[in-house]
């Protein structure tokens, strides 16, 4: 009975951690593609570095979509996972992925609050 109790909390800290780390993920991926949206739209501000900005730009937007397509992938392969295997699977791949959102979050910020300084803040395109 005591081991039932810690099992079910143990799958609901799971589960919550769970909620918090698909939720985390999908504003990192929702970041990085509004990175790559400002920066193919400051074009407008300068045709200078036209070529460097789209590339750019879209590099961040293709990074916004890799994390987006890997948070739906993992979480659907854990759902899957049998329960007798799932405690140091689901243990390992969430500290896993909470270091690397973690990494690609605090770049992301870096990255959008510069793009948004230059942009909005000087008026000129990002690379330009």
């Amino acid at each position: 009975m005591i081991e039932e109790f810690w099992y079910n909390n143990y799958i609901l800290k799971i589960v919550k951690g769970m909620k918090i780390l698909q939720f985390t993920t999908i504003f990192t991926a929702f970041l990085w593609v509004a990175t790559g949206l400002v920066t193919v739209g400051s074009i407008y501000l300068s045709n200078i570095g036209f070529v460097i900005n789209l590339i750019v730009g879209l590099s961040f937007i293709l990074i916004g979509f890799y994390l987006h397509l890997k948070e739906k992938n993992i979480f659907g392969l854990l759902k899957i996972v049998p329960e007798d295997q799932s405690r140091n699977l689901y243990k390992k791949v969430i500290v896993g992925e909470i270091i690397f959102i973690a990494a690609a979050l605090f770049f992301g910020l870096m990255a959008f609050s510069a793009v948004l300084s230059r942009v909005f803040g000087e008026g000129f395109a990002v690379f330009g």
